[in-house]
Order: C-alpha cells, then structure tokens, then sequence
C-alpha cells in the first residue's frame, strides 16, 4: 500500500485496509473509481466476506498495476514465489517470510496480471497463493480454478496439484478418478512428484493396478523423489504390489532418510532397534531416531522416550525419557506419548506424582481414540484416582476400549455387567 500512498493514489475502503490484511493490501496499489494520479487505470472492485474475513477480487480493464508503480527490475517477492515450493497451507507464507508484506503483495500483483494474460506459470502461482494464503486470503476453490486454468495448458505441476485437490476434496468435491487421471497427465510429463502422487494411488487401490502403481514410484525414486522412495520401502515391507522383502525395504528407506525424510528416519530407527533387513543395532537405530525427532516427528520423539525409560540403546533415564514422551505429547500430539505422560504423572516416574494431570492426560489419549488411555481413564474414574469416582464414565471409558479388543477393558465392562454396576 506504500507505493499507492507515494503515488498520491486513494485506496479502496480505507475503514478495511490496513497493512495487516493481506487478502486486501496488495489492492491499495490502485485506484477506486481513477481516483488518485491521471495515469492511473480503472478496475472493478468486489469487495464481500467469507467466514469473517474480507477478500478481495479484481477484474482489470487494461492491467493489475501500472507501469509507472512499478520498476522495470522484477520485483525481489516475485523471484522469491516464483522460487517457492508450496504444498500445502503449512508451508512459509506472506506473514512470516523474510519479505515484506508490501513487497509479497507487489509481486503477488504482477504475477496476478501475467496469469490473466494466459501465463501457465504465472496461473499455478496464483493457485498457491490462494491456497495457501499467501499475499491474499486463503480461498482453495479460487485455487482450484486457477489450477484448472493451468493444467489445461499442459502446466505439470498444476496438473498434479489439481490430482491433489480431487484426492483430498480440497476446493473440490473428492473423485479419486479425476485425482489418477491428473496426476497420470504430470506423470507423464516426468514430474516426480505427480508419479510418485500416482503410484500411491495406484497400489493402494485395486490390486490389478498395483504393479503399475510399483513401476510409477520407482520412476519417481529414481528422480531421488523422498516419499516415493520411502512408499516404496513401505511396500517391500509389507509386500504391497510387489513379493515381501525386507532388505529391499531397508534399501529404498535408507535412500528416502538420506534425502531427509523424517517418516524415513523413523522407520530406519525402528528397523535397526528391530533387525529386519539389517543386523540389529540399537545404538544405530537411536541416532536415526534423533534425526528424525529433528523435524518433530511424533513417531520418533515416542520412541527415544521408550528408549530412554527402558534403556534401549541408551543408558537408562526416567527424567530424559519423561522429556521425550512430554514433546511426543505436545508437539507431536502423540496418543500413545499422551498415555506416557500420564502413566509418569500416576507413578511419579521421572516426574514428581500429580494424579489430577494424569488423569488429564488420559482423558486427552482417550478423546483421540487410544484405547489404552479410554481404559487407563476408565480405571481411574473407578477408583477416583485423581478426579472424583463416577462409575457411570468409567463403564463408558471401558466400552469404548473393549470395542478396540483391549482385554482388560472387556473383563471390567464383564464385571460391571454381571454386578448391574451403574
């Protein structure tokens, strides 16, 4: 909005637009109405909220921004989006990048006007930028619309996104065909990630497309692709698509960990400590784990805690084991961390006793479905350990973890149906 201000320009409802909206921001680089300098050109402006947040949709006469707001030089933001690798909504946006919002927003408009005039590329970046929210408000079937743009040039990339949106349902009703078809069009393009987005689809649905699916992810892997090659020790794990085997497992997961693939990282760990396709090594699996617990992955933080409280690989310690399991619970969201945490709050082991935040814990491995965390709560509720007895919720904690198979649950739920325990 600074350069619509230095221009002398007046921005569109200025009640609404402030430097920290950016769904509006990038829209004070014009003029409502041609007011502001002579050279300024119209546009049509609508202006509605979605959801409590306002956004911004422009149709330009002639162009987005103005030669003379801008220099002849692209603008840093623009060689920066066009730079990004944008996957998902979690990925860096506007708000907390090293770019400025102004100049995110500069360059958001000239990209903007080169998708209107038909860019492939351009268009693809424009669907990011709405799904992800990036220099405007997050929109995934404005996204879409622009992905479909693209993709009907032949742009792989969009096309692959595009197979993600029908996968996912994002902005799209979800049509798991309209997904495969997408994604064999940037497949066959050579883009890595739309075969590697196909070979999943492909093995994980009907088995007579599974040999398909295994050739895709190999032609992915071999593009160095990380999550091909980690779905592809997956499947020679568990011999999907193709004859189990264990060392070609460890192979194609060693690739996918190098590459920097937590969930391989994780797997690698876990297939040291166990020896399958290679010699166990606890202390080998251990390091693996800490790379992997690096990118905050839950699986791994979980199992540095078991490690640490049974002293597998490590020299045993409840304080570091009560640390990994509290991280696994809280960064990760871990139900099985969860019930760790309130098993060392109940026991007091390698944290001092507090009942009443066990019980907290379980409850919050319960509410996720953890069927260990619904009978650890059902026990409590029974006994009032930690929260007052109420053996109308330990009846129901029980049930839910008898329907998981949890033995212990189904013996209480048998006793308390044989004594009519209300």
């Amino acid at each position: 909005g600074l350069i619509a201000w230095s221009a002398g320009c007046v921005p569109f409802e200025p009640e609404i637009m402030s430097l920290g909206q950016t769904c509006v921001r990038w829209c004070a680089l014009r003029c409502y109405r041609g007011v502001g300098s002579a050279s300024c050109t119209k546009a049509t402006v609508r202006h509605c909220h979605r959801s409590g947040r306002a956004a911004v949709l422009l149709a330009p006469a002639r162009s987005i921004i103005r030669a003379h707001t801008l220099t002849n030089a692209m603008p840093v933001g623009l060689s920066k989006l066009n730079a990004r690798k944008l996957h998902s909504a979690n990925t860096a946006n506007a708000e907390n990048s090293d770019e400025s919002p102004e100049t995110v927003a500069l360059a958001f408009g000239q990209v903007f006007e080169m998708a209107v005039r038909g860019d492939a590329e351009a268009q693809f970046k424009v669907g990011v930028c709405y799904a992800t929210g990036t220099a405007v408000g997050v929109d995934p079937i404005v996204a879409v619309g622009w992905y479909q743009k693209s993709a009907a040039q032949g742009h792989a990339e969009s096309q692959s996104y595009l197979g993600n949106c029908y996968r996912d349902g994002d902005g799209v009703e979800a049509d798991l065909s309209e997904a495969v078809r997408w994604f064999r069009m940037g497949a066959e393009q050579g883009l890595a990630t739309a075969q590697c987005s196909l070979g999943q689809c492909l093995v994980s649905g009907d088995p007579a497309d599974s040999a398909e699916g295994i050739e895709w992810l190999r032609k992915s892997a071999d593009q160095n692709n990380d999550v091909a090659q980690h779905h592809l020790s997956y499947c020679y794990y568990t011999g999907l698509g193709v004859d189990a085997d264990p060392t070609e497992a460890v192979k194609w997961s060693l690739m996918s960990a190098e590459n920097g693939n937590a969930d391989a990282q994780a797997s690698v760990g876990n297939l040291y400590r166990l020896g399958v396709g290679v010699d166990a090594n606890e202390s080998t699996g251990v390091a693996w784990l800490r790379r992997a617990a690096e990118h905050q992955h839950a699986g791994a933080l979980l199992q540095l805690g078991l490690c640490y409280s049974r002293g597998l690989g490590v020299t045993q310690d409840s304080e570091e084991a009560f640390a990994w399991f509290l991280r696994a619970a809280e960064e990760g969201g871990s139900a099985g961390a969860q019930v760790e945490v309130g098993n060392a709050y109940e026991h007091g082991d390698g944290i001092p006793p507090d009942t009443t935040l066990a019980v907290a814990w379980y409850r919050r491995a319960a509410d996720q479905g953890h069927a260990v965390g619904q009978y650890n709560l059902g026990v409590c509720l029974q006994h009032g350990v930690g929260t007052p007895a109420d053996t109308t919720a330990a009846r129901e904690s029980f049930t839910n973890a008898a329907r998981q198979g949890h033995l212990e649950a189904q013996q209480c739920l048998a006793v308390y149906t044989r004594f009519d325990v209300r």
